[in-house]
């Protein structure tokens, strides 16, 4: 009699650190902005995956944009850039070893500087897949 069992790859993000860039103040001379975010994840052992970003809600033309949350800029949007530390091609080393996935991002003082008071955002989706 044969006993048998199959472990079914599969990817699981435990945490996501956002990209925030805290308070932007602007004047004549408004410095551009650089931060960081990450993504906690686990693949199973051995499995082969790959990992996107896309360009977010709020994308133009593959730009990406967070957009205003107030009354008074609900209309506006400030570009940012995104660049993805490597690796985005990886072996799953198990849940006993989580990895981390890091993003680098950036906005400039003199796109900042033109826009109403109040709060920004966008929501990026990161896919971790075999």
């Amino acid at each position: 009699m044969e006993v048998r069992s199959n472990i079914v790859g599969r990817c699981t993000i435990d945490q996501a650190l956002p990209i925030d860039f805290g308070d932007l103040q602007q004047g004549t001379t408004a410095p551009d902005r650089t931060t960081s975010g990450s993504v906690s994840y686990w693949c199973s052992k051995g499995l082969q995956y790959l990992i996107t970003v896309n360009y977010g809600a709020n994308n133009q033309f593959l730009s990406r944009r967070m957009k205003g949350q107030d009354a008074t800029n609900s209309t506006e949007y400030l570009s940012y850039d995104l660049t993805p530390r490597l690796p985005q091609l990886g072996t799953g080393l198990g849940p006993a070893a989580p990895q981390r996935f890091e993003m680098q991002a950036s906005i400039k003082g003199r796109d900042y500087n033109t826009l109403s008071v109040g709060g920004l955002r966008d929501t990026i989706v990161v896919t971790i897949s075999p």
